[in-house]
């Protein structure tokens, strides 16, 4: 992980914390000339991208104009990469910056309650 941050940050540019869609919920409202059959999920869990089609609705035509109403939410993890969430990144780091700073002196009791109360093991 700290390699591949640290091939992205040669430069000292500001890295981005990507969307990437968790779960979804839709409410499916009024219909008109056509059925709501189901949906399905168009792709993996992956870094959100403009244009992105996070689900296909699959309805029967029934008449001459048909009509919708759906209202998507979505819930959205802020990631580094599509693999690795913004959350776990930082339990990560905190755990690593942990054991670097054990090896070069004991912890301060005050440190120890601080990583004990926040269930942080190292």
């Amino acid at each position: 992980m700290v390699n591949e941050l640290s091939r992205a940050d040669k430069h000292r540019t500001t890295q981005p914390v990507h969307p990437v869609p968790e779960r979804m919920h839709l409410n499916i409202g009024p219909q008109t000339d056509c059925l709501f059959r189901r949906s399905s999920l168009s792709r993996p869990r992956g870094i959100l991208e403009p244009g992105a089609e996070l689900v296909r609705l699959y309805v029967k035509k029934t008449g001459p104009n048909p009509v919708i109403d759906v209202k998507p939410s979505f819930t959205i993890d802020p990631a580094i990469n599509a693999r690795l969430t913004l959350e776990e990144f930082l339990k990560r780091t905190i755990r690593t910056i942990g054991l670097v700073l054990v090896q070069f002196s004991p912890q301060a009791p005050e440190a120890q309650r601080i990583l004990k109360d926040r269930s942080i093991k190292l």
